[in-house]
């Protein structure tokens, strides 16, 4: 998901204060460090918890006006999903 971020940068639709550029690809580091370092299950955790600054800059970016409302409506639905799947998992590994 964090590639899409990407897109968005270099599309120029990332707005000014926020440079998604570098978020996006230290979100990416981040989970895959996680993948390679941490036990199944905090890896989980982290992957739910990048899912959720995902979401959060995809709210900021919708308030600004910057990406479609209708992607923003799915996008909450989609990581509530994930977030739960990936919880869930995480407690029964």
């Amino acid at each position: 998901m964090a590639g899409v971020h990407w897109g968005q940068y270099l599309a120029g639709t990332s707005g000014p204060g926020i440079n998604l550029l570098y978020i996006s690809n230290a979100i990416a580091i981040a989970g895959w460090l996680a993948f390679l370092l941490l036990p199944e299950s905090a890896s989980l955790v982290v992957f739910a918890g990048l899912f959720a600054v995902l979401l959060a800059i995809d709210t900021r970016l919708e308030k600004a006006g910057q990406i479609e409302r209708n992607y923003w409506i799915t996008r909450i639905g989609v990581t509530a999903i994930v977030v739960a799947s990936l919880l869930l998992t995480a407690v029964n590994a």
